[in-house]
């Protein structure tokens, strides 16, 4: 009479998780032999963890008789597909040779030929007291473990092998693959070879109910590391086992009215399913392809990256030649230069600061993408380098601007003992910063003023920088746009200056933002004579990760 208890329901859920998982594995890449053997060893051990839940659940017979054969013959196959698996692995193709296929596959028909000799590899089958079935050996079973271990250990030696020559994510996959199955095969191989010698079937179930361990570790490796997705291999799976589950409760009905019930339900469920299952894998499709451009484009701004920076090395020497020749020859270096001569000259001198200024935020860009933004923190006193900066400004002022500089203690301009604006900045970057800020003031004011302000904020523990001009002004869409790359005002932009591709602003507020500050700006209007403000904020308090290394 068959009976069920936690051992054959625990055998049943084994066998069609690993049935489904191997068969929705399969149909995603019919094509990758790699899914193909691992679906064959998935499939095979569903089939070997089946049998042996019915061979559990009916009494002793001439079927169970037949029952023991097929549970061996079925487990024939799983160290068989396994070996095939670890050597397709990671690869989508076989590369065996045909003598290697045969190789492989010979054994495997002689055991299964040895198998079907009657009572040659189970000679007997007995009920024992304890309710355990006895299976009596003949001689083949013998050979038959021979094989069973050795085509284990072949595929193990073939992972190891794998492993001391992959990397990155293929490592990280052969260990979950190796240790899953070990850990199952040390399960299998005791359970159901060793201690049945010794007519121990006390544990004869649980070897078969181990696989999982061996389908899930392989299953996560192949999931959790990019090559399926994990919500969508679980949708799927589920999905198959309610369709199996309501399948298998068909034969459970009592009377035609229940049997057409859920054979209903069924049909319902199975419909709904497949929708399920369809659209799951097109959107797993469309990820896919989402992926593989979103790698793409990674390789081509890398190689934008690369491009630019090379490019801008190879311009910068001859581009600094130019200006450090067109320098000496207005100087006199080589000689008096007629006067007609000097204009010129100096448009060439102009035109190279410019270009070298033009190619080192190139090569700030390319570096601050790259990650490779270099900063030497020090203790500055910010306002001196301030003063500085402003009164190289006024030697170059052609436009006669009022260009002023104040200093105010806190944010309410009130006086304060101590004149202490030290922070922990890199001076270059910072000079670089405050230069473009006052620059770009000065280019976008045709006339009038650019006032430059240094004041302390004792509510957030930080010194503010504000340049004011009376120039053309921003709207919103550009004060919302202006610290992006390649990014420059709309309103006027060319009648006023036509220089710059709109890098700087996009620099500055990447090196404030290492400096644990930020950088903004403001404008009433974009009317002519309205002006903008930009403010430059650094904390105190900022320490850097190799201020203390010096």
């Amino acid at each position: 009479m068959a009976y069920f208890n936690v051992q054959t329901i625990s055998l049943i859920l084994v066998g069609l998780v690993n049935f489904v998982l191997g068969f929705l594995i399969y149909l995603r890449e019919k094509e990758n032999k790699s899914n193909l053997f691992f679906s064959l060893v998935a499939l095979s051990v569903s089939w070997w963890v089946l049998t042996r839940a019915l061979f559990e659940i009916f009494p002793v017979n001439n079927f169970i008789y037949v029952l023991g054969n097929f549970l061996y013959f079925s487990a024939s196959l799983i160290p068989l597909f396994f070996v095939f698996f670890t050597y397709t692995f990671p690869s989508k193709k076989i590369s065996l040779s045909k003598k290697k296929i045969l190789f492989i596959i010979i054994p495997n028909l002689i055991i299964i030929w040895f198998i079907l000799i009657p009572e040659f590899v189970v000679n007997n089958i007995n009920q024992s007291v304890n309710g355990y079935k006895i299976i009596t050996f003949g001689n083949g079973y013998f050979f038959y473990s021979l094989y069973i271990i050795y085509y284990f250990l072949w595929g193990f030696v073939n992972l190891i092998k794998k492993y001391k020559k992959s990397e990155g994510i293929i490592k990280i996959q052969l260990r979950y693959i190796f240790g899953g199955t070990f850990i199952a095969t040390l399960f299998g191989v005791s359970t159901n070879l060793i201690l049945p010698i010794f007519n121990s079937f006390r544990f004869f179930w649980l070897g078969p109910v181990m696989t999982i361990i061996m389908v899930v570790f392989i299953a996560y490796a192949i999931v959790k590391h990019h090559l399926l997705n994990i919500k969508i291999i679980a949708t799927e799976l589920f999905t198959g086992l309610i369709i199996i589950i309501l399948f298998v409760d068909l034969f459970l009905a009592r009377s035609p009215a229940e049997f057409f019930v859920k054979f209903g339900i069924f049909i319902l469920v199975s419909i709904f399913g497949y929708l399920i299952i369809r659209n799951v894998l097109k959107m797993d499709r469309m990820m896919s392809e989402l992926e593989a451009a979103n790698i793409q484009l990674k390789k081509l701004d890398k190689a934008k990256s690369e491009f630019i920076t090379i490019a801008s090395h190879q311009l910068r020497a001859p581009l600094c030649a130019i200006k450090g020749y067109s320098s000496m020859l207005l100087e006199g270096s080589f000689g008096e230069i007629p006067k007609h001569a000097r204009k010129p000259l100096d448009r060439i001198l102009q035109s190279s600061v410019r270009l070298v200024l033009l190619i080192k935020d190139f090569l700030d860009l390319s570096r601050i993408e790259r990650g490779k933004m270099e900063y030497d923190f020090q203790k500055i006193n910010l306002k001196r380098l301030v003063e500085d900066i402003v009164e190289e400004f006024k030697t170059v002022n052609h436009k006669n601007l009022n260009l002023s500089f104040d200093v105010s203690p806190s944010l309410e301009g009130e006086k304060n003992k101590r004149d202490d604006f030290t922070v922990n900045i890199d001076q270059n970057k910072i000079r670089q910063v405050i230069n473009n800020l006052i620059d770009n003031a000065m280019k976008y004011t045709p006339k009038g003023f650019v006032k430059v302000r240094l004041y302390k904020n004792p509510k957030k523990s930080a010194i503010v920088l504000q340049v004011t001009d009376s120039g053309i002004g921003m709207n919103r869409e550009t004060l919302a746009r202006i610290f992006e790359k390649f990014t420059r005002a709309k309103e006027g932009i060319f009648r006023i200056n036509t220089e710059g591709i709109g890098l700087g602003l996009y620099v500055a507020k990447e090196i404030i933002k290492a400096h644990g500050g930020r950088v903004w700006a403001e404008s009433p209007s974009p009317d002519t004579g309205k002006g903008s403000a930009f403010y430059l904020e650094i904390p105190t308090d900022f320490a850097s990760k190799n201020s203390d290394k010096r």
